[in-house]
């Protein structure tokens, strides 16, 4: 007998070594030796190669069998990460990694409630679903009790479900059983769980954006410069891109020719800027558009309201319409902005003909000779404003005397006036009489003297002086 259990504890030995060796890479607790204590065990030497034995077991009768106290573990595995790169889209499946260890005592007495315990064990990055461990429980072998509750099945099974078991976890699972014949007791898990695919896809997408860089206030009939921009704010390349316009009645485009709205393709990030020039013949406010369209992106457009101010200059003069050869007279100028925009660069000028003279001006000008004109120069006159200058204008001939004037400023304004003065010649017949000073006695003679006077500018012909004498005298001579 005791040559028998040395033969045993020898053979279980050299196989717990081979179990060890074969299995490095899923190390396993060695098995506890139960049996007598009284034999002699013999060191083995390691073999280059494994070699199977046969089952110790097999040659003795089962009532014998010693089982391990950690079964080889029962590894239920799906891993693996793919990722798939396409121009637009990221897609990653991982999986968990799940697997199974049963234990239970390596014999008990008859009759005596056995624990058999199963630990599930995710070692994965991700959550394993719908976990299900099933058991096989032989017919001669009573399920006394399960820790958590188990749920019985047909056919002799029980099942554990676990739901969700989260990664870098485990779980412990327990059952109690009596057996009511002698023998070997083999229960069988199965351990069942749902795997979930994740896909991160990326995708992207163009997103145009567009701005106009220029003035908000327009002049009315001036050229106006305006930059478009356009953006791809996206994550994906645009295409095909095309940029365009609506524009209403009043408003025109100058450079057709050089207006290009086709842009090929814009990557992320990359923007465009076209130059466009108008000119607005409307006044008040005027609504612009601006659209973008490319492949795959649905139009974009923008509004715009712009003011259109419009600047305005008219001139006026006042003074004598008639006058007298070398007399002198006061002419005013005045000009006037009617307009909602100021007058910028206001050039004035006033030729005089050959019948006057200027001999003073109120605010300072230049003169030229040749063409006997007058130049003034104001620097803004401000909507709704007026500005005025006066000067003094001798006559030096009769006749039709014509003042013309002219008014220039930016963008193309001009304004003119003129004014006609009448000079004129006649004569100017005055007469004086002049007597002796005191009283005159009766028969008396007195002498008066009369003076007659030319004060105009023209000869006085047939001219002639009467004297009427009263009653009471008479003329001496």
């Amino acid at each position: 007998m005791n040559r028998r259990w040395t033969d045993i504890a020898q053979i279980l030995l050299l196989q717990a070594y081979l179990i060890t060796f074969a299995t490095a890479q899923e190390p396993s607790p060695l098995p506890i030796f139960a049996g007598p204590q009284n034999f002699t065990a013999k060191k083995l030497e390691r073999p280059a190669e494994p070699t199977r034995l046969p089952d110790p077991l097999s040659v003795y009768p089962q009532r014998d069998r010693i089982a391990d106290e950690r079964s080889t573990p029962r590894v239920a595995r799906r891993t693996g990460r793919a990722t798939v790169q396409t121009p637009r889209a990221t897609v990653e499946s991982v999986t968990p990694q799940v697997f199974i260890h049963t234990t239970a005592p390596r014999a008990v007495d008859f009759g005596e409630t056995l624990p058999y315990g199963i630990t599930v064990h995710n070692r994965g990055e991700y959550a394993a679903n719908d976990v299900v461990v099933q058991v096989q429980v032989p017919e001669h072998v009573k399920v006394t009790g399960s820790i958590p509750q188990a749920v019985a099945l047909a056919d002799g099974q029980i099942q554990f479900e676990l739901g969700s078991l989260p990664p870098k976890s485990e779980k412990k699972l327990s059952i109690y059983v009596i057996t009511n014949s002698a023998g070997t007791i083999d229960l069988e898990a199965e351990l069942k769980f749902a795997t979930t695919a994740k896909r991160s896809i990326e995708v992207r997408q163009p997103m145009l954006t567009i701005q106009r860089i220029g003035p908000q206030d327009v002049i009315y009939g001036v050229e106006s410069t305006h930059r478009i921009s356009v953006t791809n704010k996206g994550n994906a390349a645009a295409r095909n891109v095309r940029l365009g316009h609506r524009f209403p009645e009043g408003v025109q485009l100058l450079n057709p020719e050089q207006w290009s709205g086709d842009i090929e393709t814009l990557m992320p990030g990359q923007s465009r800027e076209l130059m466009l020039s108008a000119v607005v013949q409307r006044t008040g406010q005027v609504e612009v558009e601006f659209f973008a369209i490319a492949d795959m992106v649905e139009e974009i457009s923008m509004r715009e309201t712009l003011n259109v101010k419009r600047p305005m200059i008219t001139v006026e003069s006042s003074g004598p319409e008639v006058n007298y050869v070398s007399r002198s007279g006061v002419y005013t100028i005045t000009i006037h902005n009617p307009g909602d925009a100021p007058v910028e660069n206001i050039q004035i000028e006033n030729r005089l003909p050959e019948g006057l003279k200027a001999a003073a001006v109120e605010r300072e000008a230049m003169y030229k000779k040749s063409t006997r004109t007058l130049f003034w120069k104001i620097d803004s006159l401000p909507a709704g404003e007026k500005d005025s200058i006066r000067m003094r204008v001798d006559t030096l001939a009769e006749g039709h005397q014509l003042q013309q004037i002219i008014v220039r400023a930016d963008h193309g304004l001009t304004a003119e006036t003129e004014h006609a003065t009448e000079v004129i010649s006649r004569a100017d017949i005055s007469m004086s009489i002049s007597d002796a000073a005191g009283p005159i006695a009766v028969g008396g003679t007195v002498e008066y003297e009369i003076t007659v006077r030319n004060r105009g500018t023209r000869d006085g012909k047939d001219v002639e002086v009467r004297v009427v004498l009263p009653e009471s005298m008479h003329a001496v001579e």
